[in-house]
């Protein structure tokens, strides 16, 4: 019995458990110092309000583009209707030949 009555045995478990909690600590130093900083109430307010401008323009562009897509659509559509009127009538002319 040594270092307070401990056996170098229960010694050794000691000072392998402490170092595991140091590497453990040390680990957690380590992720807190590259962890980003307090953020200051102005700061949130800015990115928040980013944000809301962001969310908000992104809802116009998606109606923009909507409205563009549902304009190309219908064209698209008129003209299958043309072409589909085009293709029965010379189909029956066709047919009329025959």
């Amino acid at each position: 019995m040594s270092f307070f009555g401990r056996s170098p045995l229960q010694l050794e478990r000691t000072v392998a458990k402490l170092r595991r909690v140091l590497e453990r600590v040390q680990a957690e130093n380590e992720r807190l110092k590259c962890a980003p900083g307090p953020v200051s109430v102005a700061t949130m307010e800015a990115i928040q309000q980013e944000n809301r401008k962001l969310t908000r323009d992104l809802s116009e562009a998606k109606r923009v583009a909507g409205a563009g897509l549902a304009e190309r659509r219908l064209a698209a559509d008129q003209n299958v209707a043309k072409l589909s009127q085009e293709y029965d009538r010379l189909r029956i002319a066709y047919e009329q030949v025959e």
